[in-house]
């Protein structure tokens, strides 16, 4: 929901002629969007503001404002925590946010306090959205459910649903712009009602609702592929939705049910609305209805009252109903909502311990469901190129898992059928298949010229599929074998793909082409994670063309091999090797990288924190114990890290041995690689 504000107040901004910027040190207005869920992202949002003095202090013409869940939770409390700050809005006040940098700008002493909207009148129709292949639509906003541990009624107001036909507008909209999918957003997104009026609970039309007839209509809009919804509430999970669900082929097998508790006692605390046994019955309904459906929650641990026994309850229930994943969080107050007033009588480290144990359960449970889709086939939307393996491109299947494959950028915003064949982290990791000729379709080949654009783009499946039909007529055999071949290997076909650079070695040994296809051999071994064979053919390189081109590639891949074999040394010699002999190559850069950066080492990892400070204090005490503790700064994509690495170890099972012993202390454990 704070991701679609954003974007939403973005489009405001940018209607009064403003524009974005990456950098604020360029910006005349920040605008910080806020969440109160946690205190955790309340303190991190302060942080985050207060960072802005210095730049504030040079530049007292920059207007910066608060606005979200916190500014309505705490109002002036929040300029008086930060002076620098000129404006804040609530979440209901969201379309006064142009006017309010307005005023600042035009008096620029006066503060603007714009949160006096109890909930959101209307829901516009904004139609800004960040670029992409998926886009977030709000349907909805506001929560009528008063759980006793939440603020959002409080700061977000009512629900207010958004009309239909403007939702469908949107949709259509982003479908002509070359949206794939989109996701309905809404604190409660299937308790959704329209302006009409009309509620949840009428199902007068052929036992629908109005959520489930909106799903109607948005599957039939044509250019949109799928369509996905977050988040839900048990108690209006109905029959209804999972017969759409089963029905209507764009909407994904994916459900977010958030549980919170599996104690009857804590869920009645908590004005949940529903028992256990009344969450477990819905999700056996779901699986009647949709048996391939991915179900992930919520869960609160230490909520006040939460005795070791209702943790166990917690515990059964999520086995019992099989989660893909679930957010854990530990409980915290969150004024005004009625538990603040409660006694937090659950200790910190218990709720810490509990915390862990709940990440490990759904650790282990994730792994396992992970694990079935190996040896089989997923449907997969292409989102991106992979940030580090340049050559792999990810998406999600229907289930919303992580998918990696080999591809190129032609293949975002496309739908692909991919064979699972490992998983990696909670990634499912394959081999796109190639598109079926229809039988019996005369095959008329492309151009030449085009062969060279479909690879040069990246368009490996048609440089496959058009490439075979020249092999007779193609002037240049040499070059379709290797256009061809180095095509398969992007695609995963690596079988395939080294009887075409055998083919190319064998009829043409001379070519300007051969030492590429005895290159592409090697890469064949070494994308397939063959790294024997592949450590073979790379060095057979090496020999048989010295000083060439490729040496660099040669010898950064040989750097690989050895790094994914544990053999550090090696790896370190591979490296300088890159640096010493091919200065000036991509490689040597990206050599100096890895000797700089990557974990040539085996070492155990016992925390990940956003802040430096935290990592500062865990790492300190770590070497006051005698254990050689470092840190790491990591950038991830949307923020940075800081994690705390303990020894630098030469074999794995001297690494399980130390994390055994880290355990022993109380601390999670992560052996690298």
């Amino acid at each position: 929901m704070n991701f679609r504000d954003s974007e939403e107040i973005a489009g405001l901004m940018m209607e009064k002629g403003w524009e974005l910027t990456d950098s604020p040190e360029e910006a005349d207005a920040a605008i910080f969007n806020t969440c109160s869920v946690r205190k955790h992202a309340e303190d991190r949002a302060i942080s985050n503001v207060g960072a802005l003095a210095p730049l504030k202090k040079k530049r007292p013409g920059l207007v910066i404002g608060v606005v979200g869940c916190m500014a309505k939770a705490h109002g002036r409390k929040i300029i008086d925590r930060v002076p620098i700050v000129d404006f804040i809005a609530g979440p209901a006040n969201i379309y006064d946010i142009p006017a309010a940098v307005d005023a600042i700008m035009a008096r620029r002493k006066d503060l603007v306090i714009s949160t006096d909207k109890v909930s959101r009148p209307y829901i516009g129709n904004i139609a800004y959205h960040t670029s992409g292949i998926s886009a977030l639509v709000t349907i909805m906003e506001g929560c009528n459910n008063f759980c006793s541990y939440c603020i959002v009624p409080y700061v977000r107001g009512r629900e207010v649903g958004r009309p239909a036909d403007d939702i469908i507008d949107e949709i259509k909209a982003l479908a002509d712009n070359g949206y794939k999918e989109v996701t309905l957003l809404g604190q409660n997104v299937n308790s959704y009602a329209d302006k009409s009026g009309v509620s949840l609970n009428d199902t007068s039309q052929s036992g629908t609702s109005p959520f489930t007839r909106l799903l109607g209509r948005i599957n039939g809009i044509e250019g949109i592929e799928r369509v996905r919804f977050l988040t839900s509430h048990p108690k209006d999970a109905s029959e209804a939705l999972f017969k759409a669900m089963r029905d209507l082929p764009k909407v994904c097998e994916h459900l977010h049910l958030p549980l919170q508790s599996g104690s009857d006692k804590i869920l009645k605390s908590m004005n949940r609305g529903y028992t256990a046994s009344e969450y477990l019955k819905k999700v056996e309904l779901l699986r009647k209805y949709v048996a391939d459906c991915a179900l992930t929650t919520d869960i609160i641990v230490g909520y006040p009252g939460e005795s070791d026994e209702d943790f166990r309850m917690t515990e059964k229930v999520m086995r019992e109903a099989g989660f893909n994943s679930a957010f854990i969080f530990k409980y915290s107050p969150r004024p005004p909502a009625k538990a603040s007033g409660f006694d937090d009588d659950v200790p910190k480290k218990v709720k810490e311990e509990r915390n862990q144990a709940l990440l490990r359960l759904r650790d282990k449970m994730s792994s396992a469901l992970d694990r079935e889709f190996i040896g089989g086939e997923t449907e997969v939307l292409v989102e991106q190129i992979c940030r580090k393996e340049k050559h792999k491109v990810s998406g999600r299947n229907r289930q919303n898992i992580k998918v990696v494959f080999e591809g190129g950028r032609a293949l975002i915003g496309a739908i692909k059928k991919v064979k699972v064949s490992s998983v990696v982290g909670h990634t499912l990791a394959g081999t796109a298949l190639l598109a079926l000729l229809a039988a019996g379709l005369p095959l008329m080949p492309a151009a030449a010229e085009t062969i060279d654009e479909y690879f040069v783009s990246g368009d490996y499946e048609n440089t496959v599929r058009e490439g075979v039909k020249l092999v007779q007529s193609y002037k240049e055999k040499d070059k379709l074998y290797y256009m061809i071949g180095t095509s398969l290997n992007k695609l995963g076909r690596y079988d395939l793909a080294r009887k075409n650079f055998n083919i190319l070695m064998d009829t043409a040994p001379k070519s300007r082409f051969a030492p590429l296809a005895q290159l592409g051999i090697a890469d064949s071994y070494y994308l397939s994670s063959d790294y024997k064979n592949a450590r073979a053919c790379y060095e057979k390189y090496l020999s048989k063309y010295p000083k060439s081109e490729g040496g660099a590639v040669a010898y950064f891949r040989l750097a690989k091999c050895a790094q994914k074999e544990g053999n550090w040394q090696s790896a370190r010699n591979y490296y300088q090797k890159v640096k010493s002999e091919y200065p000036m190559s991509f490689e040597a850069q990206t050599a100096s990288d890895a000797l700089r950066d990557e974990i040539l080492f085996f070492t155990v990892q016992v925390g990940s924190f956003n802040k430096k400070a935290n990592a500062l204090r865990l790492c300190d005490e770590l070497v006051k114990k005698g254990y050689e503790a470092s840190i790491v700064k990591s950038s991830g994509d949307t923020e940075e890290s800081y994690k705390v690495r303990v020894g630098r170890l030469g074999d794995r099972d001297s690494a399980e041995a130390l994390a055994k012993k880290l355990r022993a202390e109380g601390l999670p454990t992560k052996v690298l690689p």
